[in-house]
């Protein structure tokens, strides 16, 4: 049993291995969370605050250059994670989940030997590791970067303790797991990439902002944001450090609707009922 799984995740790893796309979001990924979370910011620091690089004067040169350091890395790395690196993981797991059905080898995959369920444990094992693999990019980029930036510019170098790049990296993963689970979940209820994403990308860049802007004015609006994964993934970056939305400096998607507690429950029973979900219609329905 445990060898047919293997043998299902060693294959889905070979078939990603191949496709382009999903190389090109790893590396759009890595792009990201250096240009956005540290060249820009680095670049407006230098010009004093007034540089056209999506500045907030109303944070001094000081608090722009402390923000860049190597201790703020969790908080700087993760602010990215429930907006733009969520869309991403979305696509990702779209690829993953609806490509067996794009290509036409889900029969052929089937007929090999492995139960239905085996070969999804295979997939979203897969999925699993292009998460951390995500993760532990940003991380090392980061990392390397504000080290740089710390070391040009005199500031401290000392970087944070191993218990909160732990924390870091866990809630890191959790939040790009969720929506990475949601476009697995989408691609294989769906049956293709396209649609997957389409739909995928405009609930969590679309529908949960225009939901979050009602929300501030109806309060039983407010009630049922507080209940989306895309606002729980946020308020679980804002438990780590990262400055909310609504703050001076802030990045887009992070909030604190609701408690760090409650945000974790919340995006691990997402991620549970994504997966659930998706294991599911592959198990009981007709692959034709």
């Amino acid at each position: 049993m445990g060898a047919s799984v293997r043998g299902c995740t060693a294959a889905e790893w070979l078939a990603v291995r191949r496709r382009p796309g999903v190389w090109v979001l790893v590396v759009v990924w890595l792009l990201l969370a250096a240009v956005f979370g540290y060249l820009f910011p680095y670049l407006t620091y230098r010009s004093g605050g007034s540089g056209g690089f999506g500045a907030d004067d109303t944070l001094s040169p000081q608090q722009q250059l402390d923000a860049l350091v190597p201790a703020q890395l969790v908080p700087t790395v993760v602010s990215g994670t429930p907006l733009f690196g969520g869309a991403l993981a979305l696509v990702l797991g779209a690829l993953v989940g609806a490509g067996p059905y794009g290509w036409g080898t889900l029969k052929t995959a089937l007929t090999a030997g492995p139960r239905r369920w085996q070969l999804a444990a295979g997939q979203l094992a897969v999925v699993g590791g292009l998460v951390a693999l995500l993760v532990v990019g940003a991380f090392a980029i980061g990392g390397t970067t504000s080290t740089v930036i710390a070391a040009t510019e005199d500031a401290s170098t000392a970087w944070p303790g191993a218990g909160e790049l732990l924390r870091g990296a866990a809630a890191c993963w959790l939040v790009l797991a969720l929506w990475a689970s949601a476009g697995y979940a989408l691609g294989t209820l769906l049956r293709g990439t396209a649609l997957a994403v389409g739909l995928g990308l405009v609930w969590a860049l679309v529908v949960e902002s225009l939901v979050r802007g009602v929300g501030r004015a109806l309060d039983p609006v407010e009630a049922v944001d507080k209940a989306l994964p895309g606002a729980n993934a946020g308020s679980l970056v804002r438990a780590l450090g990262a400055a909310a939305e609504n703050r001076p400096g802030g990045t887009p998607g992070v909030n604190e609707l609701v408690g760090g507690a409650t945000a974790t429950a919340v995006c691990c029973a997402y991620l549970l009922g994504f997966l659930a979900l998706a294991v599911g219609l592959l198990v009981r329905r007709d692959v034709s």
